[in-house]
């Protein structure tokens, strides 16, 4: 190593040494020259270093020779000898980048060496530690670094409060697949309330019972899946084909009627697809579907019109039915005016129908019924 020249201050020049000024003279003694050194290695810092390194190893000897650069010399090679280059605990880590922490990685260790609430433990060209405290999750921050987070509400790495972190609330179960027709029944008038019970079909079948809960609690019913037509019970005669029955084709929702409320029978169920189209009935005054127009009546499925007075009655003397899936319309005597009555008179398929003398000017309502 190449020995470093110190020039001696001249003879009677101002040396400033902290906030005091000085007069150094002109030395040639031993004790002069060490002096200098002393007062060199105090203003370059090293002091405090060489103490340190002389209390811990009293060998080698401290050299006597005078010169400055052999004593900086000597000081660095002590500094290199007793020098802890280890890294300080927790920042171990491997040393390469380390990809971005998933939400709840790397969750608990060692308090010593693991990261703590809102340390990083993840990132983009980190080399540090990739766990957290016990209590805490690494989580993203950013596209940059992950950080360890406390238990919601807390701001430490509390293992007590690491099992209350919310969770999101399991995937719902996919629907379930309806085979055939299925009839819910409520206690509310919208298919609304408490549900009485659900029964469900793949083929034509009959639900009927005398009393209980089935027949006294239900006010509408809701239906779902591959629903034909249903036909809903009154408990009076419980039996298909009642005049008092109601029908319901496709989907949705059926409000009972008040002759059918909390009194329902039983019901019979068609699956299938809903009649498309429907039927169409149009009185006339005229007695071959001429004249003037009094009404026009349309299902898609079985529906009654029953009046007891008004034009609807006392104009129509012939009405015509249209629509290929008109399965049959029965025209009612206003007399008894009911369905099954021995007056009525029924049509099967289109066309015009002349009506007897009991029903000129006399009809007391339709019901009709598509395919």
């Amino acid at each position: 190593m190449t020995q470093v020249e110190t020039a001696t201050p001249a003879v009677g020049r101002t040396v400033g040494l902290g906030a005091t000024q000085g007069t150094w003279e002109q030395v040639s003694t031993p004790q002069q020259t060490r002096g200098i050194r002393l007062w060199w290695m105090h203003i370059s810092g090293l002091k405090p270093l060489v103490s340190r390194m002389v209390a811990a190893s009293s060998s080698p000897v401290e050299p006597s020779a005078p010169d400055a650069g052999q004593w900086y010399e000597y000081a660095v090679k002590m500094y290199a000898q007793f020098a802890n280059l280890d890294e300080p605990p927790g920042r171990v880590g491997p040393p390469s980048c380390i990809p971005l922490a998933d939400n709840g990685q790397n969750v608990g260790g060692n308090g010593g060496v693991c990261a703590g609430p809102h340390e990083q433990c993840g990132g983009k060209n980190w080399t540090g530690t990739t766990c957290c405290q016990t209590g805490c999750s690494c989580k993203k921050h950013g596209e940059i670094a992950s950080k360890c987070e406390p238990p919601l509400g807390t701001t430490v790495c509390d293992p007590n409060m690491a099992e209350q972190e919310p969770s999101l609330p399991p995937t719902p179960a996919p629907p379930v697949t309806i085979a055939g027709c299925r009839v819910t029944t409520y206690m509310g008038k919208k298919c609304d309330g408490n549900i009485v019970k659900t029964y469900e079909t793949a083929t034509p079948k009959e639900f009927r019972w005398r009393w209980g809960y089935q027949e006294n609690w239900p006010n509408s019913a809701k239906l779902e899946g591959s629903c034909g037509k249903v036909e809903f019970y009154d408990e009076d005669n419980n039996e298909r084909g009642n005049e008092d029955n109601i029908y319901k084709c496709g989907t949705g929702c059926v409000d009972f009627p008040y002759d059918l409320e909390e009194d329902l029978g039983g019901f019979y169920v068609e699956p299938g697809q809903p009649p498309s189209g429907g039927c169409t009935v149009t009185t006339f005054s005229g007695f071959s579907c001429d004249g003037k127009k009094i009404g026009t009546y349309s299902s898609d499925c079985t529906k009654e019109f029953k009046w007891s007075f008004g034009y609807q009655e006392n104009g129509p003397n012939s009405a015509m039915v249209t629509g290929q899936n008109c399965d049959k319309v029965e025209f009612y005597d206003e007399d008894y005016n009911h369905a099954n009555y021995g007056d009525n008179v029924i049509k099967h398929g289109e066309g015009c129908v002349k009506f007897p003398y009991d029903l000129q000017e006399d009809l007391g309502g339709i019901k009709v019924w598509a395919k």
